[in-house]
């Protein structure tokens, strides 16, 4: 694995993977991951495969698609403290909440902090999440 495949998997672990994450590893066109991915004819079945492989290890998951999943939202400290003293970013996240149990997604939020000591890694790695917002 490259140097930059290897940079690619960690910025796939802090931000939602694109196509364009999985057509640079592919090695591909960005069309040519989205042919494969959404089963249209003009891609063989060896790249199809290669590409459906490397969107699953990189948790490739379409927006339409993430029902069941969940999300996690880091939150600056700087937020965390308008959070606790005037409520205004409480109501947002409320309300954010309750638009992804509508969606049928849970959103889990995870403070930022300096001393993280590897747990945003860790929550990032469980199997049900499906995106991260910073």
């Amino acid at each position: 694995m490259s140097k930059s495949d290897n940079q690619a998997e960690r910025d796939a672990g802090y931000r939602r993977v694109r196509l364009e994450d999985i057509a640079t590893r592919c090695r591909t066109s960005l069309s040519t991951v989205s042919r494969a991915l959404s089963g249209e004819k003009g891609v063989s079945h060896e790249l199809r495969t290669r590409i459906q492989e490397v969107a699953r290890a990189m948790r490739y998951t379409p927006a339409q698609e993430l029902g069941g999943a969940r999300i996690v939202l880091a939150i600056s400290q700087v937020a965390m403290l308008d959070y606790n003293r005037y409520q205004f970013s409480w109501y947002v996240l409320q309300g954010l909440k309750e638009r992804a149990k509508v969606l049928g997604v849970d959103l889990t939020t995870h403070p930022l902090n300096d001393n993280d000591n590897g747990a945003l890694q860790a929550l990032l790695e469980e199997p049900d999440v499906g995106a991260y917002w910073r």
